[in-house]
């Protein structure tokens, strides 16, 4: 894993690539959740745009959940001391990031300065335009402490 700042940066390039927030909060930390960025770019995918573009849980929240799940996600069913490990992980940096934006609702994150809640073209010029880049940032420096802890 990179420096804290090769994270953000990363992250922030995905999202003007044209990566959705989940996708670009998460792709920095791919190699350190063993699998590829290719492999986690396809599972952030449907999460962008508050799940799927309704607008509900900001995908930086959802990016961060991915990362967690796959560093600390147990494979046993019956594993009652880590499903709540996990939730309570997912809860702090979720209460970290609405310290900063006051809420995790991507129609609230996103209200104030997006025009076009449905573009039909995605391209990193429409992206730098919306208020996203410094939430993906903060959930990937967000990530990056959380994981150096």
């Amino acid at each position: 894993m990179g420096t804290k700042e090769e994270m953000v940066k990363e992250a922030r390039e995905a999202f003007l690539s044209g990566f959705n927030c989940a996708q670009s909060t998460a792709v920095p930390f791919a190699d350190c959740c063993g699998i590829t960025k290719d492999a986690m770019l396809k599972l952030a995918s449907g999460f962008g745009g508050g799940v799927g573009g309704l607008k509900q849980t900001c995908g930086v929240i959802t990016g961060m959940a991915f990362v967690v799940g796959m560093k600390k996600g147990a494979v046993d069913s019956a594993d009652v001391d880590n499903k709540a490990l996990i939730k309570s992980d997912i809860q702090a940096l979720a209460k970290s990031f609405t310290d900063q934006f006051d809420t995790t609702m991507c129609a609230e994150l996103t209200a104030k300065l997006e025009k076009d809640p449905v573009p039909s073209v995605y391209t990193g010029e429409l992206y730098a335009q919306k208020p996203c880049i410094a939430l993906v940032e903060t959930g990937a420096g967000l990530l990056y402490d959380y994981l150096n802890a």
